[in-house]
């Protein structure tokens, strides 16, 4: 039929068509072109947002470097605590930030530290995958028993059955039911810890029993 129309027919079915849909479509386009380069932006960033995350991380790590196990200086410490600072702020969505919190917060307690270390776990958890946080929660519970704050210890020991640490928060659970005079309580919790061990836990397979057992002696 349309090869029937005129010219002029068909031009004026081609403006009718356009008045009804012409800004459907432009904004269709429009969304389009700006999904897309959106998209490409969106990457872009995330690249340069991983590459430059990734430099700072490095950075720490030489920072932290020390020959034959010597202590860190002062300056490294500071520098690595820069460092961590800008990685948290600029790239907290980045693996690159938890792991460098978890290095400082060893920094921390191996310089006895332990507000720093809490502060820096804290972090950690807030920001980081369940594996790596359940890490930094054994962690944060362990200068929790240091600092002699038992209770919040507690509060964040997972004895769940399929937790990749249920061994350690056992063993960890146990020296804190001990420290609070608790034998019984500490003596069920050794027993899982020997009960859950993986196989390559060699050095633990033979510390636990002797845990458990000096208990039972002092009785």
């Amino acid at each position: 039929m349309a090869d029937h129309l005129t010219d002029e027919e068909q031009l004026q079915q081609l403006k009718n068509w356009w008045k009804e849909n012409g800004t459907s479509l432009i904004v269709a386009v429009l969304v389009g072109l700006i999904a897309y380069f959106g998209f490409q932006w969106w990457q872009s960033h995330q690249q340069r947002q991983a590459e430059q995350a990734s430099a700072l991380y490095s950075q720490l790590l030489d920072s932290i470097e020390v020959a034959n196990q010597q202590p860190l200086s002062d300056e490294q410490k500071s520098t690595a605590s820069y460092l961590v600072d800008q990685l948290q702020e600029g790239y907290k969505s980045s693996q690159y930030a938890v792991n460098a919190s978890l290095f400082l917060a060893k920094i921390s307690v191996d310089d006895q530290n332990l507000d720093n270390a809490v502060t820096q776990l804290s972090w950690a958890i807030e920001h980081a995958d369940d594996h790596i946080k359940d890490l930094a929660t054994l962690r944060l519970a362990r200068v929790y028993f240091a600092q002699e704050k038992y209770d919040d210890a507690l509060a964040l020991i997972s004895l769940d059955n399929d937790s990749a640490f249920l061994s350690l928060n056992a063993e960890l659970n146990g020296d804190i039911l001990l420290a609070k005079n608790d034998k019984e309580g500490a003596q069920k919790a050794y027993q899982q810890a020997i009960d859950s061990l993986g196989e390559s836990a060699s050095f633990r397979r033979n510390l636990l029993p002797i845990k458990l057992a000096s208990i039972t002696a002092e009785e």
